[in-house]
C-alpha cells in the first residue's frame, strides 16, 4: 500500500486501486471498478503466459510508483504505474520468498526459502548474505539497505557496509539516516500498556559522525563534512547548530538547501531582533522547543508580553492567567484565557472545573454544555433570562428541556426566540394540553383543538380511553370528558359497580370544573348553561340521563349498607341505609330491594322485609323463574314470622328540623313541609341538629361531626378527598 495506490495480487494477476480517486465506490470488487488496472505479466514475445506470482513489493519516489514482483520460476519484473509499462526484468533462476525495491527502482533485494539475501542491479547480483530474516530499503536514500542477520543489523550503502549493531527487532522504518526496529516479543508481552522501549532507533554512521563533529570541529569543517555526505538530515543538523551559534547566513543557506521555507522565514525574522537575549529565547522556544528556558529569558528581559504569547502558543493557559493577573492585563485577554482553560478541562471531561472557568469567562455556550452534562437544570433555567431574545442557544435549551420532560422551561425558551409553534408542539408532545391551550389562546394559535381531536381519536381507536379522558381534562374540554365517562359508566355498570362509583365521582368533579370555567370566562347567559348541566347532567347516545352525584350516591349507599351488615355487625343501621338505596332504584335496579330484604331480615324488621319481597316478586327486571324463587323464599320466612301491618318502630324516626313532625331516618325529604333533609354520607342517616353538620369542601355532601370524631374520619367517605 502506497500513499496513493492499494496493490494486491493473486497467482497470475496484479490489481491496482487508486483509492485517492473520489469516483471510486466499490473498492472491494477490484475487477468491476474502472479505477483499477488488471496487469497480466507477459513473456518477452508479448504473448500471454501464466506466471505464478510468489511475492510483490512497491516503492514510491517523486517521479513514479514502481511495482516489483517475483515469480516461482525465478523471474523478477518491475512495472511503472504512471508510465504503464514493464521497465525491467531479470531471470535469477532462484525462487524469491520476499522481495524489496529501492527508492529509485534501480536495485532490488530478495530473500529465498533458505534465508539467503541477494541484492541486484537488474544486471548482476552484487551482494549475497546468509541467515538473513528481514530487510528494508530506505525511503529517502536510493542505495541504503538495512538487513537483519541473526541478532545483528547491517546497513549497506550500495555494496559498502557499516559496522553491525546488535538488534533483535523487526525493521519498521529506514529514513533520515536512522533505522527504527520494533521488539514484537515485548510488545505482545506488554500489550495493555506498551512502552516506548519496544521501539529502538539506530543512527547510521554518517548521522553519528555529524552529531560528534558538531561538538568538536569548526563550522567550516562541519559544512565540508555535510557537503561530502549530502543528506537533508545532515543539513538540518548543521543549520540548527549554526542557529545556536547565531550564524544566521549559514543557517539560512542550509535551510535553502533542504527547501524548508518556514525555517528560512524564521531565520529572517530572528535577524530583525536587535536584543541578543530575545534572539536566544526565540531560538530556544521555536526551534528547539525549550520553552522553560525561553520563558525565563523573556522574563529576565522584562518582556512579559512575549512570555504570555509563548504560553499561548504552547497551550499553557494556566501560566497565561497567572501572568495576566499579575500584570493586570486587559479583560478580553483574561476571558479568552479562562475560556481556553475551560476547553482544556472539557476535553478531559472534567466538567466541574470547566464549568467554573467558563463562568469566569462568561462563555454561555460552554456553561450550557457543562450544565447539560452535570444535569444542573436550575442553572439552565436561569440561563433563559440571561440569554438575549432570538439567541440560537435558546432553541437548543428548549430541545433539551423538552427531551427531559420540563415543559414550562421548554416553552419559555421557544417563546423567547419567537417559536410559538414549537412551544405548542412541546406541550402536545409532553401532554401538557392545558398549557398548550393557554398558549394557543394567548398567541391566537387556532390549531390546538384540531390537534387534540386527532390525538384523542387515535387514543380511542387504540382503546386507551383513560388517556383520552386525561387529555380532554388537561385541555379543559369538560363536556367531552363527561361524554367519555358516560360511555365508561354504561360499559361497566353491571360488572364493576365500584369502578362505576369512581367514574361517577370523577364526572361530578368535572361538571364542577366546567361550571367554574364558565363563570371565570364571563360567558353570556352562563347561569342557563350551569342550570342545564346541573339539571340534565350529560346525555349519552341511548338518550338516558346519567346524574353523576346521583349515581355515585347510589353505589355508595349500596356498599355502605353491606359494610354495616357484614363488617360492623349493625343490621339496624344497615337496614336504614338499604331503605335509602330504594330511592336509587333507577340506578341500582332490583338490587336495592335485595339488600333491603336482607338487612331488614337480619334486623328482624319483617314489615320492611315483607315490603322488599313484595317489590322483588313484581319487579320488571326479573324473569318469572326468579320471581318464583323469591316468592317461595318469602313463604318460608313469613309463615313463621308474619309481618305487621304498620311500621311501629319509633327508633327509626326523628323530628324534622323545620316543622318538627316525625320523619323516617332514611327519608330525603320531609312529608309535611317538603324540606330536603341533610344526609350523612358516613352513616346514611339524616342530620337533624345543624351543629353536628359538616360539609365536604370538595363534593359538598354532609357528614355528621359525631361520626367524624367517633370513627376518626380524615377523608370524605363519598369522594375520598381530605376534609
Amino acid at each position: 500500500m502506497t500513499p496513493k495506490y492499494f496493490i494486491t495480487a493473486d497467482e497470475n494477476v496484479i490489481y491496482i486501486w487508486d483509492y485517492t480517486n473520489a469516483v471510486s465506490t466499490t473498492s472491494q470488487h477490484f475487477d468491476d471498478n474502472d479505477d483499477v488496472q488488471s496487469l497480466v505479466p507477459q513473456d518477452t514475445e508479448g504473448s500471454m503466459k501464466c506466471l505464478n506470482i510468489n511475492c510483490i513489493c512497491s516503492s514510491v519516489n517523486k517521479k513514479e510508483t514502481n511495482i516489483c514482483i517475483g515469480t516461482d520460476n525465478g523471474l523478477i519484473m518491475r512495472y511503472s504505474i504512471e508510465n504503464k509499462i514493464w521497465n525491467q526484468k531479470i531471470d535469477i533462476k532462484i525462487v524469491p520468498v520476499r522481495i524489496a525495491l529501492s527508492l529509485n527502482g534501480k536495485m532490488f533485494s530478495f530473500i529465498n526459502k533458505f534465508d539467503q539475501l541477494m541484492m541486484c542491479n537488474w544486471k548482476n547480483i552484487i551482494l549475497k548474505r546468509t541467515d538473513v530474516w528481514d530487510m528494508m530499503w530506505s525511503t529517502d536514500t536510493s542505495d541504503m539497505l538495512a538487513i537483519m542477520e541473526k541478532t545483528r543489523m547491517y546497513i549497506y550503502h550500495g555494496n559498502k557496509v557499516e559496522d553491525p549493531v546488535t538488534n533483535n527487532g523487526y525493521l519498521l522504518t529506514l529514513k533520515d539516516l536512522e533505522a527504527t526496529s520494533i521488539l514484537f516479543s515485548e510488545l505482545v508481552f506488554e500489550n495493555d500498556e506498551p512502552k516506548l522501549s519496544v521501539l529502538q532507533k539506530h543512527p547510521t554512521k554518517a548521522l553519528k559522525d555529524t552529531t560528534n563533529i558538531l561538538k568538536t570541529l569548526s563550522t567550516e569543517k562541519i559544512l565540508k563534512f555535510v557537503v561530502d555526505h549530502d543528506h537533508p538530515r545532515l543539513w538540518r543538523l548543521s543549520a540548527d547548530h549554526a542557529l545556536t551559534q547565531r550564524m544566521f547566513s549559514i543557517a539560512e543557506n542550509a535551510y535553502v538547501k533542504i527547501k524548508d521555507y518556514s525555517k528560512i522565514l524564521f531565520v529572517k525574522r530572528i535577524q530583525k531582533i536587535t536584543d541578543v537575549r530575545l534572539q536566544r529565547a526565540e531560538i530556544e522556544a521555536y526551534q528547539f522547543k525549550k520553552f522553560e528556558e525561553a520563558e525565563k529569558t523573556y522574563m529576565e528581559a522584562g518582556r512579559t508580553d512575549l512570555a504570555i504569547h509563548l504560553n499561548k502558543r504552547i497551550g499553557d493557559w494556566d501560566k497565561v492567567i497567572t501572568y495576566l493577573q499579575d500584570t493586570q492585563g486587559n479583560d478580553s485577554e483574561l476571558k479568552d484565557a479562562y475560556k481556553q482553560m475551560g476547553d482544556y478541562h472539557k476535553d478531559r471531561q472534567q466538567w466541574n472545573k470547566a464549568f467554573e472557568y467558563y463562568r469566569k469567562a462568561n462563555h454561555s455556550d460552554g456553561l450550557i454544555e457543562c450544565a447539560i452534562v452535570l444535569e444542573d437544570y436550575d442553572f439552565l433555567e436561569s440561563m433563559i433570562d440571561e440569554l438575549p431574545e432570538n439567541n440560537e442557544l435558546l432553541l437548543s435549551l428548549g430541545e433539551l428541556f423538552q427531551s427531559v420532560g420540563l415543559c414550562k422551561e421548554a416553552t419559555r425558551c421557544y417563546i423567547k426566540c419567537n417559536e410559538i409553534k414549537l412551544a405548542i408542539d412541546a406541550c402536545v408532545e409532553l401532554n401538557q394540553w392545558d398549557l398548550g391551550v393557554e398558549l394557543a389562546e394567548k398567541y391566537n394559535f387556532n390549531k390546538i383543538l384540531e390537534l387534540i381531536s386527532k390525538y384523542t381519536t387515535h387514543l380511542l381507536n387504540s382503546g386507551d380511553v383513560v388517556k383520552a379522558i386525561e387529555l380532554y381534562r388537561k385541555a379543559g374540554q369538560h363536556e367531552e370528558v363527561c361524554n367519555l365517562l358516560d360511555q365508561e359508566i354504561i360499559k361497566y355498570e353491571k360488572k364493576y359497580p365500584l369502578l362505576v362509583k369512581k367514574l361517577a365521582i370523577i364526572k361530578g368533579f368535572e361538571i364542577l370544573n366546567h361550571r367554574t370555567a364558565l363563570i371565570s370566562t364571563g360567558i353570556g347567559e352562563t347561569s342557563n348553561d350551569i342550570d342545564k348541566l346541573l339539571k340534565d347532567d350529560q346525555h349519552i347516545t341511548n338518550k338516558r340521563s346519567i346524574g353523576s352525584w346521583h349515581t355515585a350516591e347510589a353505589y355508595h349507599y349500596y356498599f355502605l349498607s353491606q359494610r354495616l351488615l357484614y363488617q360492623k355487625a349493625n343490621p339496624q343501621q344497615a337496614m336504614i341505609v338499604a331503605l335509602r338505596c330504594c330511592e336509587y332504584e333507577d340506578i341500582l335496579g332490583y338490587k336495592c330491594h335485595v339488600v333491603a330484604a336482607l338487612t331488614s331480615l337480619e334486623a328482624q324488621n319483617y314489615y320492611h322485609c315483607s315490603r322488599a319481597f313484595t317489590r322483588l316478586e313484581t319487579h320488571p327486571d326479573l324473569n318469572e323463574n326468579e320471581k318464583k324463587k323469591y316468592s317461595e323464599l318469602a313463604t318460608k320466612i313469613f309463615i313463621p314470622n308474619p309481618p305487621p301491618k304498620d311500621d311501629l318502630d319509633d327508633t327509626l324516626c326523628d323530628t324534622c328540623p323545620s316543622c318538627g313532625d316525625m320523619v323516617k331516618l332514611w327519608w330525603s325529604k320531609c312529608a309535611s313541609c317538603d324540606m330536603n333533609l341533610k344526609i350523612c354520607v358516613s352513616s346514611g342517616s339524616i342530620i337533624v341538629n345543624n351543629h353536628n353538620n359538616s360539609i365536604c369542601n370538595s363534593c359538598k355532601h354532609h357528614i355528621n361531626k359525631e361520626n367524624i370524631i367517633e370513627n376518626n374520619i380524615i377523608h370524605c367517605p363519598l369522594c375520598h378527598q381530605i376534609l
